[in-house]
């Protein structure tokens, strides 16, 4: 009896010395220990782009050689190109990792600008679940760690750029709403819609979802206070505006092949995107 009481005196030992490390190292806010760990494991994560030559993916040789012909079609020596192109200033969603790697493309070759674009995606997208997490609960973040096992998703082998970077850009935005919300002022507000509109750029799903959860977020966040709610909606008329003038404008013209209910339930459920 002595010898299992003294086996569950270890035991128990080893649960308080780990729950203590647990606390002290990673639900610190920062701790040094948890730094060194995310940025050994972001670099970890970012050799893959730059030990091989190419990505995998399949728009992604799209995307470089549509900046690359941004880049080049106002060159006096680019006149088959112009005869086939024309460039479209029209500030439409899903154009951002054009202009971004045309000029990178300016300094560096087309094959580097991509690892760039693509060391940004991957990089960002555990650091904006921290900060997401850590404006939710200050040091409590620990759960940032799983977005590194979705970096290398299936949506960014499919070469959808734009999206990829909008999803670390949504939880920044996300994030930055709910760590300023009780003290939000114009200056942040500007910021926040600068966000918005940064991802309005990337993709418009992304937008839409997150003019939404600002939305919600307010009300649950200050139902009890309505000036509040109206303050902040009023902030975000802006928003608002962008979002509804892209679905009217889309709204009307060819229709489009939209997959069913239940193709889209499978599509969810299955994870298929990951």
């Amino acid at each position: 009896m002595k010898g299992i009481k003294k086996l569950f005196g270890l035991w128990n030992k080893r649960e308080t010395s780990l729950a203590t490390l647990r606390e002290t190292d990673f639900d610190t806010p920062g701790s040094p220990r948890k730094k060194i760990l995310i940025i050994s494991l972001i670099v970890l994560h970012l050799l893959p782009i730059w030990i091989f030559k190419y990505f995998p993916s399949q728009d992604g040789p799209s995307h470089i050689h549509n900046s690359y012909v941004l880049k080049t079609l106002h060159q006096e020596q680019a006149t088959l190109i112009r005869e086939y192109y024309k460039l479209n200033l029209t500030l439409f969603p899903n154009w951002f990792s054009h202009p971004f790697m045309a000029a990178l493309m300016y300094i560096l070759p087309p094959l580097v600008a991509e690892k760039i674009l693509l060391s940004i995606i991957i990089g960002l997208l555990p650091l904006s679940l921290f900060y997401l997490l850590d404006a939710v609960k200050k040091g409590k973040n620990i759960y940032g760690f799983l977005g590194f096992l979705f970096s290398y998703h299936y949506l960014l082998h499919m070469g959808f750029y734009n999206y990829s970077l909008s999803v670390p850009l949504f939880f920044f935005a996300l994030g930055y709403f709910m760590k300023y919300k009780e003290e939000i002022n114009l200056n942040k507000i500007a910021i926040l819609n600068l966000l918005a509109i940064l991802i309005y750029f990337c993709h418009i799903a992304t937008y839409i979802l997150l003019i939404l959860s600002l939305t919600l977020l307010s009300i649950t966040s200050f139902y009890r206070r309505p000036k509040r709610i109206v303050g902040l909606l009023a902030y975000m008329l802006p928003l608002y505006f962008i979002m509804g003038s892209y679905i009217l404008s889309n709204a009307t013209g060819q229709p489009h092949n939209r997959w069913s209910g239940s193709k889209l339930w499978d599509y969810f459920i299955n994870t298929k995107s990951l």
